[in-house]
């Protein structure tokens, strides 16, 4: 998003699902003001397979497997243009699946040591948003399976593997949302094609995937589905954030190689509606992380001019990072009138606005960048809460200002460890661009250099 007028925001309630889902790509934004939405952690629920004998007004998506000789069932959610578009090779496996507005997915099945599996192959690409074919076959397979669990009282799992970066984790649990799947369902691994891959490698998934993702006769992806089917699962929140501009302010997306705009598809992926006064408001999930800051501009930067190579990419963040740097920009007191959080009871709580003389809390200083910060990293591995001065970014005045600002830090928990999954929004705050460039080139050379694998989990 781009040059939206200062603005007022009220974000949507949080929805519990089972682990985690990002990001959300940072946000270029000059004048609005926002609202997170309130959210819950996620919640594991178990599903079982289905029986063949579904019911006659399923599609014939549904009764092309006999769970008995399929196993588990596990979709892979491909994003071609991610980082080096290594993605394209998973959609060349197996077969077609046998169903009308599903023929663009293909499917695999696999035997492991873990068990069997049979993959089902979807372009995200493919169809309109809310009318895609991968996610259609999901929920109806969500469906018939969850109809078996009541039943059967069964413990079984749908795996749902985003292949993409960071933005097509929530890209992908926005189309979820939008065709009806619930996320108590599924569980969520990721294969990190993407750029900075913060989401991946706070969940033990790595800083990218390898660069022969089959193998021959497929081993490594076989050794991959027997990750995916032992993997213990960890909890994550979903959050929905809500901007909307003042007056004649407007969103600006990447609509090609150098071009930004707002076009007819954008508006429906977006969620961007008009509003009383000329303005607009964009409604968006976040999983990852949130900004506001002269590092939107680096990554709008970026992804304007998006190579294909991940090491490609990597130097157009540094090239953007370095002229952004020269650049004046604006203070987030410049950007955001108000921030508050929507409670799940449908009030709302202001973490920050910027009147000093009102009986709530206020902005301290005049920091440059804001971010809501859901995940362990930033900026490509950056683990920036090890690093965090924990106090107050905002602060209370008035006649009981200790008292409130005494509960303030005692609620909002600022000495307490950041921890995902909690049901708790955290945010972070850099007084100068500078440090924050500067902890993000110093953090990257670290976590490259004193990189330790993880054991990976499922969201």
């Amino acid at each position: 998003m781009t040059d939206p007028s200062p603005t007022e925001s009220e974000p949507a309630k949080p929805e519990a699902v089972p682990c985690a889902v990002t990001d959300s790509a940072p946000t270029d934004e000059k004048k609005c003001e926002t609202k997170p939405e309130a959210a819950t952690a996620l919640e594991d629920v178990e599903l079982v397979a289905a029986d063949t004998a579904a019911d006659a007004s399923l599609s014939p998506a549904e009764h092309d497997g006999d769970p008995a000789k399929d196993g588990a069932a596990i979709f892979m959610l491909v994003n071609p243009s991610s980082g080096a578009k290594q993605g394209a090779s998973y959609m060349k496996l197996g077969s077609p699946v046998i169903a009308g507005d599903e023929s663009s997915g293909r499917k695999l099945r696999l035997d492991v040591s873990a068990g069997r599996a049979t993959l089902y192959f979807y372009d995200l690409r493919a169809g309109k948003s809310g009318d895609k074919p991968g996610f259609k076959h999901l929920a109806r397979t969500e469906k018939k399976l969850r109809k078996d669990n009541e039943a059967l009282a069964g413990s079984k799992k749908i795996r749902v593997i985003v292949c993409g970066g960071d933005g097509t984790v929530t890209w992908a649990c926005d189309e979820m949302i939008k065709h009806g799947v619930p996320f108590t369902s599924l569980l969520l691994g990721i294969v990190a094609f993407g750029t900075g891959n913060d989401f991946s490698q706070s969940y033990g998934w790595g800083k990218w995937a390898r660069t022969n993702l089959l193998g021959k006769d497929n081993v490594f992806l076989k050794k991959d589905v027997d990750t995916w089917l032992q993997s213990p699962d960890s909890p994550h929140d979903l959050w929905e954030v809500e901007v909307e501009t003042h007056e004649k302010g407007d969103f600006a997306f990447v609509t090609g190689y150098n071009k930004k705009g707002l076009t007819d598809g954008a508006r429906v992926q977006h969620h961007i509606t008009e509003i009383e006064g000329n303005g607009m408001r964009c409604t968006k999930s976040v999983s990852c992380y949130f900004s506001l800051g002269p590092e939107s501009r680096v990554g709008m930067g970026m992804e304007r001019r998006r190579k294909k190579t991940w090491i490609g990419n990597k130097l157009m963040y540094g090239a953007n990072g370095i002229a952004t740097y020269f650049k004046r920009n604006p203070l987030i007191k410049d950007v955001i009138e108000r921030f508050e959080e929507e409670l799940p009871d449908g009030s709302t709580k202001t973490i920050f606005q910027l009147d000093k003389l009102k009986d709530e809390p206020y902005l301290r200083r005049n920091p440059a960048v804001f971010a809501m910060l859901n995940t362990d990293t930033i900026g490509g591995g950056v683990h920036a809460w090890d690093r965090t001065v924990r106090r107050p970014a905002s602060k209370i005045s008035g006649k009981n200002a200790k008292a409130s600002e005494s509960q303030l830090v005692s609620e909002l928990g600022y000495r307490t460890p950041h921890e995902m999954g909690n049901g708790k929004a955290d945010y972070l705050v850099w007084e100068h661009f500078r440090d924050f460039s500067t902890e993000m080139g110093l953090g990257l050379c670290c976590s490259v250099l004193f990189f330790c694998a993880q054991k990976k989990k499922f969201f």
